[in-house]
């Protein structure tokens, strides 16, 4: 029995050491019984679980890979638009709630159609209870083909918000100009030039890190800003899809084009990384992708090593 602590070998006295117990059929974690006084007060993160004694340099080699880490790159909301609400969080499914999306013809297979449906019918997908999408880093990427054109269409058109307490953020287009709002700040891209049935791609991006808010259009920068002061984000997150955050049933800011392969990142992306996502269109595996989800997963700790379970996130 060997007990090691930061990767060094820890002594134990001989009545430290215990012969084995009973099988267990149950992992408990963070308490030893039911008992309240044995819960343990702290936090505890990266654990892993093998089915073999670890030698010393497995185990330094556990602490420096972190195998059950997750990739900054995963994405937070990822939705295909495959010809249905398919919409899966890094937690899982998400509760998705649609009025009047319709599925059309889209960059791959079929995307979602956010349009007016009559005086009383509106087109919006809600997102409710996610983490993450009013973040300190923030990335939206997605294809977007217009129905109306902008020469002709001067209404304000939601395509992506997300509200969390008092922090707020907002992609819409209004005339000529695709407008991105973060608590109040604006920046706009030119957009005269869209034509209807014609996809575009659009990355949304904003860095507290960096201070900067930018556009980009077919993964070509349009325009960039300094970040306004942020207010205190809440614990979760709702995200607007096809509308306005404030539209409703009467309004008509419906987005008047379809959204497709629509993916939130809780990181900032280059512009190589942006380029990937154009890309992406091109894989058919993309069709049947859902890297967005992580959870408790078997992860080998190297390409040699044995099987583990990681618990991270």
């Amino acid at each position: 029995m060997t007990l090691f602590v930061n990767g060094i070998p820890a002594s134990l006295a001989p009545e430290e050491i215990c012969a084995s117990g009973s099988p267990q059929h149950f992992l408990r974690i963070g308490a030893l019984d039911k008992n309240t006084k044995s819960r343990f007060a702290g936090t505890l993160d990266e654990l892993k679980v093998f089915n073999k004694a670890l030698t010393a340099d497995q185990v330094k080699l556990i602490m420096d890979t972190e195998p059950g880490r997750i990739d900054e790159k995963t994405p937070l909301i990822q939705c295909a638009f495959n010809g249905k609400i398919d919409c899966i969080s890094s937690a899982g499914p998400v509760l998705a709630n649609a009025a009047y999306v319709v599925f059309r013809p889209a960059v791959i297979g079929k995307g979602a159609s956010f349009l007016r449906h009559g005086y009383d019918r509106a087109g919006r997908l809600t997102i409710s209870d996610v983490f993450g999408t009013n973040g300190n880093e923030l990335s939206a990427s997605f294809f977007f083909i217009p129905g109306t054109a902008p020469a002709t269409d001067h209404q304000e058109r939601g395509l992506l918000a997300s509200r969390s307490g008092k922090r707020m953020w907002s992609l819409f287009r209004q005339g000529g100009k695709l407008i991105f709002d973060v608590s109040g700040k604006r920046i706009s891209a030119d957009i005269s030039g869209w034509k209807t049935d014609h996809p575009v791609h659009i990355a949304a991006i904003y860095s507290r890190s960096a201070g900067t808010m930018s556009l980009f259009l077919d993964g070509k920068h349009a325009v960039s800003a300094e970040l306004p002061t942020f207010p205190q984000e809440a614990a979760k997150s709702a995200l607007f899809i096809g509308d306005m955050p404030e539209g409703n049933t009467y309004s008509i800011t419906q987005a008047e084009g379809i959204i497709d392969e629509l993916r939130i990142f809780s990181s900032a992306l280059t512009e190589k990384e942006i380029l990937a996502e154009i890309a992406r269109k091109n894989d058919p595996s993309v069709l049947s992708d859902s890297s967005g989800k992580w959870m408790i997963a078997e992860t080998p700790a190297s390409h040699k090593e044995e099987k583990l379970w990681s618990l991270d996130g």
